[in-house]
């Protein structure tokens, strides 16, 4: 081959050298620049530093393309050669034949080969050279965009807001379940207040725009629904002061109480759970041999619970003139169906068949307690399927929401058998130390400490219901009472 030839075939694979690096460079920045924007506009979630390597990635990427395209053959250098210094095709002949040795074809080599000779080798140009330097600016004024976008990330864009408009289905619910609440057996005290909510709320609603703005009109609602409900009924917290007695009997009572109110709650139900607490009260299934079982336990279990009575009563925090507040009073009142007229004289058959009916005198309580908290919680339940907004919690005491045991456990999981025992000695409701004696200033005599502190109480209690003491002092001598009778010893000191 021609050295001249070569000499132009080098100065070619120059230009493509730096052709394909301008070409890899402008890649790079592009890319990198690209990848930036990217970055800043929060649509990738990478760090900058991932644009460098994503640039230098497209510069290599480029250059080796670029190199690879740009690659020509010796023929087509030859032609580019006759067509740019009208060599009248001689340098393509020399190239065709360059395998042949015949005197046409040495002639005509070396013919082409002083022509070559004749040509500066700086004549062969770099063509279109101004377009390389304009795409590198290009993809550096990318790169430049990469910095200047404004950074968005850390930037919560915001979010479109969902419409509303009250539909003419939601405005006729609305309107029967103001007629339903108005026309229902609960007290005008709290279904009128529950009604007008309904009202203030649909001409809000008729209003609204927006769908978080409906949300919190119909949330502010059930909440006030709900606590004009938990005033309606007073069950949860006569229950709740009856379980924090502490006395096994009182819980049994409570529980069972509380399935009659919110779960068998139709008559059929409530005396079910009455006959249920009639076993509790005779010890029937008593697995304890040596436990007391029958009318004695009954009685002692009865006897126990009216020296708790007013405590209960009074930790309840209900007036007096309280429906349920009367009806657990009435059945353990000296009246022809209270428990208080059962004693010894009575055969075990005879008790089995009075504390059922002295039970029944809380029935209609339960049933005017469930009719008013039925309605309050039917409203927010109709609202949460009208408006799917979650209605709040209801009113419920927690031994029966957490499914307690009577013994303090989660119900049907083990407790501590200590406080199953029957009525003497440290559970069972029954009186720390009861089956100790103690000397009775009184009477001289010794007696059990339970039956000593029993009597006390009674006697105290009657003097609560004066002035003689404040009502702060009341609440310290029930409190103390609660935990004696709850089982709790005191240390030395406190």
């Amino acid at each position: 081959m021609s050295e001249h030839f070569l000499k132009f075939k080098r100065r070619f694979t120059a230009f493509r050298i730096i052709k394909s690096a301008m070409i890899g460079v402008s890649a790079g920045l592009a890319l990198g620049g690209f990848w930036l924007m990217l970055i800043r506009l929060a649509v990738i979630g990478l760090s900058p530093l991932t644009s460098l390597f994503v640039g230098l990635g497209g510069a290599l990427v480029g250059f080796v393309t670029a190199f690879l395209l740009t690659r020509r053959s010796d023929k087509s250098l030859a032609e580019e050669l006759d067509a740019d210094f009208g060599l009248n095709a001689r340098v393509q002949t020399m190239v065709e034949y360059i395998g042949q040795e015949s005197d046409m074809v040495l002639m005509q080599r070396e013919d082409a080969d002083i022509a070559l000779s004749m040509l500066p080798l700086k004549s062969y140009k770099f063509k279109k050279f101004w377009l390389y330097p304009v795409i590198l600016l290009l993809s550096a004024s990318m790169l430049g965009i990469g910095f200047l976008v404004p950074d968005m990330r850390g930037i919560t864009p915001p979010e479109e807001k969902m419409p509303f408009e009250l539909s003419e289905l939601q405005e006729k619910s609305l309107l029967e379940l103001i007629s339903e609440v108005e026309t229902s057996e609960m007290e005008d005290e709290f279904k009128l207040p529950i009604a007008d909510q309904l009202r203030h709320l649909l001409s809000v609603l008729r209003e609204t725009e927006l769908y978080d703005d409906m949300t919190v009109a119909v949330t502010d609602s059930m909440n006030k629904i709900s606590e004009i409900t938990y005033e309606s009924s007073t069950a949860t917290e006569l229950l709740s002061a009856m379980w924090s007695s502490n006395d096994i009997y009182f819980r049994h009572l409570a529980k069972a109480l509380a399935v009659s109110l919110w779960e068998s709650t139709d008559e059929s139900g409530f005396k079910e759970q009455m006959y249920g607490y009639l076993g509790v009260l005779m010890g029937d299934g008593e697995e304890d041999e040596s436990a007391t079982v029958g009318k004695e336990r009954a009685i002692a279990a009865i006897e126990g619970m009216k020296n708790r009575l007013k405590s209960v009563l009074f930790s309840s925090g209900l007036p007096t003139d309280d429906e349920m507040y009367l009806a657990l009073e009435s059945v353990f009142s000296d009246g022809e169906n209270g428990l208080s007229l059962i004693d010894g004289s009575l055969s075990e058959d005879e008790i089995r068949s009075k504390i059922p009916v002295a039970l029944g005198n809380i029935y209609e309580a339960i049933v005017f307690s469930r009719g008013n908290s039925e309605v309050g919680e039917m409203v927010n339940t109709r609202l949460e399927k009208l408006f799917t907004v979650p209605k709040p919690r209801f009113e419920r005491p927690d031994f029966y929401r957490n499914n307690l045991s009577v013994n303090g456990g989660v119900s049907g999981e083990e407790g501590d058998p200590e406080e199953e025992t029957g009525p003497g000695g440290m559970g069972g409701g029954a009186t720390y130390g009861s089956d100790d004696l103690v000397l009775d200033p009184m009477t001289g005599e010794l007696v059990k400490y339970g039956d000593l502190i029993n009597d006390y109480n009674a006697k105290l209690y009657a003097r609560l219901e004066g002035d003689l003491y404040t009502e702060e002092q009341k609440k310290a001598i029930l409190k103390y009472f609660e935990l004696l009778f709850g089982g709790i010893k005191k240390e030395e000191g406190n």
